[in-house]
């Protein structure tokens, strides 16, 4: 119960900074409601991918309380620990208010067939990340947030990771993006009952980690894009212990709303815990699949 209050927290603290200043914005727009403007809608569409660039890299800031989401709808296929299908579903809220951002990113991963752990009704792996991002200069930033996991094939009952950190946008162009992004922060890891750790319990696993992530979209034409992210977790107590994440998609827009990606994923885990006494968990799975975007 602890540990939903403090997510729930976080959740919160990231995404109230945004309302208030929607709340402010709206406000003014009351008072000046007589004088003549350009529709919001329009003037977002013209700051293109806002969501992911610095607000500072616009001239003049755009003062107006921006928001946009996306959801994604895939189909992929899993080769690693167990060859199997998933059902995937992504979603995206992003707000924004001049230098403030809030995200709340939440994906579920429910498995359509096969299973290192045999047939279960609890076959998933779901993921949140709440996160507050704040523009510096026209090119550095600071976020803090929180990512939870509940991962089935990894036996994985409960993971949180809070982290606090400075990114930087190597390359910040209409076709090119480049950022790069390091934190510390701390890690409560929970794994499910059949685990063991050198043939004992481990409990919960309280350590202290780096977190880090780059991410690369080139604009190849106004209607296709590539997209490449990279994430990575060290432990810092237990050096010898980190995993990874790399992603690669191709995304071709078909309306301003609606778009088809081409998606590659492969996750390596270094360190992983005996199950039911045996190491029967590979370090390396690997996703390929289509997705469809829906974007508002």
């Amino acid at each position: 119960m602890h540990r939903v209050f403090k997510f729930v927290f976080v959740i919160v603290i990231c995404l109230i900074f945004p309302v208030l200043s929607y709340a402010q914005d709206a406000s003014k727009s009351a008072e000046e409601s007589a004088k003549p403007a350009a529709k919001p809608e329009d003037a977002a569409k013209k700051l293109g991918e806002w969501w992911w660039r610095n607000s500072l890299s616009y001239d003049p800031i755009p003062s107006q309380f921006l928001y946009h989401g996306e959801v994604k709808f895939a189909y992929l296929r899993e080769t690693g620990n167990t060859p199997k299908e998933n059902y995937n579903v992504q979603g995206l809220l992003a707000f924004r208010k001049e230098q403030l951002t809030g995200y709340l990113q939440y994906g579920l991963t429910k498995e359509a067939s096969g299973s290192v752990f045999g047939d279960s009704p609890d076959r998933r792996i779901e993921n949140l990340h709440p996160s507050v991002r704040y523009d510096l200069t026209s090119k550095l930033y600071a976020q803090t947030g929180a990512l939870w996991t509940k991962d089935y094939d990894r036996a994985i009952n409960n993971r949180e990771t809070y982290y606090l950190g400075l990114g930087y946008d190597l390359i910040a162009t209409p076709q090119y993006l480049l950022t790069l992004f390091l934190s510390g922060g701390h890690e409560d890891l929970e794994y499910q009952e059949m685990v063991t750790i050198n043939h004992k319990p481990p409990g919960i696993l309280r350590n202290s980690v780096y977190y880090g992530d780059q991410r690369f979209r080139w604009g190849i034409t106004e209607n296709i894009a590539f997209n490449e992210k990279f994430e990575f977790v060290g432990n810092v107590d237990e050096g010898s212990r980190y995993r990874w994440t790399l992603n690669l998609g191709i995304e071709f827009k078909l309306t301003p709303y609606l778009a088809l990606r081409l998606d590659y994923e492969q996750k390596y885990f270094n360190f992983q815990p005996e199950v039911y006494g045996m190491d029967v968990l590979q370090k390396r799975d690997q996703k390929q699949g289509i997705m469809v975007m829906v974007s508002f």
